[in-house]
Parts: C-alpha cells; structure tokens; sequence
C-alpha cells in the first residue's frame, strides 16, 4: 500500500535553521554563556575567599590591629635621607633686622626638620613678613646646609599717641612697636581714635607742602573727619579729611594775603569751601578784635566779623 502525500500538505522549510539549534540548546544543555557565567561566580567566590583569609591572617598576625607600625610616605624617607647626607640646614644667616628680634625671625622661620631642598620656604617667608617691623623678606638657599634670611624693615614715619602710649606707625599705618628712647626725632606726632589709620593721606599731601610740613608739631584726627593741625607758632588749621590738600593751598594763599592776620591768628578753619574762618590770638593784638573773621577764598574780607 503506497501512501502520496501532497506537496502543499508538508511544512515549509525553516529560514533560520540556527535559531532552531539555539531553541533546542535551551532545553537539553548549557549554553556558552551560561558556561561563562558560572565560571566567573567561581573566580570571584576564590577572590572573596583569598581576601577573607588575608584579613583573618593579619589580625592574627597583629594581635587585631594592636602591634602595627605606622610607615612613613617615601617622599619623607628619601628627604630624610638626602638630610644625613649632609642637605640639612645647619646655619641660618640673619641680615637687615634693626628692630625685628632674631628670636621671633626664627620662631616664624619655624621648625627645621626637612632637608634644605624640600623646606617649604613660601610658607616661611610669609610668617616672616607677617611681624610687625618686617616689610620685606628674601630667602636663599646656599648648599649645601646654609639659609640666609635678608630682611628690610618698615620705616616708621609718625609717633602716635593712644591710651597713654606712644606707638611707632609707618607710612601706611602699620602699628610697628613702643616708641623708645632712641625714636627718630623727625616723627609728626599724631593723636586721636584711628589715626594711625588715616596718617597716610596727611602725610601724601604735606609732602607737597614743605614748608607747613616743618612748621608741623601735632596732628590731631578728630571725629574721623577732620585733622587739626598744632603749628610751630601755635597756630591750630583745622582741614577736612577730603580736602587736606585743597586746605593746605588755601592756608598758603592766606598767609601769603594776610601775613599780619596770620601771625595774630590762633585759629584757621578751612573746613569749609567758600570761606575761611580766622580767630585771632588776643594776647597777641594790642586793640580788640573780633572773636571770629570770616575771609572769602580769594582773600578779600566777606563781612568782617560774623560772631
């Protein structure tokens, strides 16, 4: 018995045939990457085993942590050893320093315990230059064990009283130390709250003025808005801080317009821009005189007296 199939009766060809061993793969064996994955959880359990082991031996070793030494970095070693070699520094050289102490240049040179070429000599230096007389500070390493230390010092300008001291200020105010006996003698003597903060400005505008600037025994910051000025004749000038210059001209001027009035004054305010208010010295004027006069900034008078 012959059995006839007929052709559109059987199934079509498969187009992919590997996925069907792929397919077939799934049911009856591991696949490549199943392989793969198990024998990579084997060596990462191995790992974790061998670190586990490790850790257990070093405790065990060290008594839990109790008898470790702590290593130093390489850097501090290979320094230390450049230091026996004969790189520390050994003499430290100090030049400049009149007034600055060579007990505090050292303790802000701070300690020596690296080699010459590793010493950190910024950071020194800005120790240094933060003492009160220090302004500037140059450091040079002279191998193979020698620092030299080259200071120049701040230059005191003006003798401030404040408290019932007498404090030594420079040009930008800097508090530098006590005024001593040895303190130069050609100091302006300044007084009053803050004025070694505004001592600057003074000093920049009599440097245009020399003449007053001789003339000059004391000046007095008031209120932080004026300075009054004792004169050699003892004349007081009273200048606003905003204008110190522009008041010094007028003083000048003045002087120059009314030479007789100036010597007889005990008082000149300039504070104000449009006039100059004079009060003369009584015991210097043979007749009376107005308690004030008020003087226009040409010179010529503006009234006479005005109370």
């Amino acid at each position: 018995m012959q059995l006839s199939i007929a052709p559109d009766a059987l199934p079509p060809p498969c187009e992919h045939p590997e996925r069907v061993r792929s397919t077939a793969a799934l049911w009856y064996g591991p696949t490549r990457h199943s392989q793969r994955r198990r024998q990579f959880l084997s060596r990462r359990s191995k790992l974790v085993l061998a670190g586990l082991s490790g850790a257990a031996m070093f405790a065990a070793l060290s008594g839990f942590g109790q008898n470790v030494r702590t290593v130093e970095p390489l850097g501090h070693q290979l320094d230390a050893m450049l230091a026996a070699a004969g790189l520390a520094i050994n003499e430290v050289a100090i030049t400049g320093h009149a007034h600055t102490l060579e007990s505090e240049v050292f303790r802000a040179i701070g300690p020596l315990d690296r080699s010459i070429l590793s010493w950190d000599m910024a950071a020194a230096k800005r120790r240094i230059e933060a003492l009160p007389w220090v302004e500037t500070v140059t450091l040079n390493r002279l191998l193979p064990d020698k620092l030299k230390v080259a200071i120049t010092e701040r230059r005191p300008v003006a003798a401030w009283s404040d408290r019932g001291e007498v404090i030594l200020v420079d040009r930008q105010g800097r508090k530098l130390g006590l005024a001593g006996k040895d303190a130069p003698s050609n100091l302006v003597h300044i007084a009053g709250d803050a004025a070694s903060d505004a001592v600057n400005g003074l000093l920049a505008a009599l440097d245009h003025y020399p003449a007053v600037a001789a003339r000059l025994q004391k000046a007095e910051w008031r209120g932080r808005r004026r300075w009054d000025l004792e004169l050699a004749s003892g004349l007081v000038v009273k200048l606003a801080a905003d204008r110190i210059e522009i008041g010094l001209r007028r003083l000048a001027a003045f002087e120059r317009a009314h030479a007789e009035l100036a010597q007889r004054a005990s008082i000149v305010d300039l504070r104000l821009a449009d006039r100059i208010a004079v009060a003369p010295n009584k015991t210097n004027t043979k007749q009376a005189a107005p308690a004030k006069q008020w003087l226009a900034p040409s010179g010529a008078s503006a009234g006479g007296a005005r109370g």
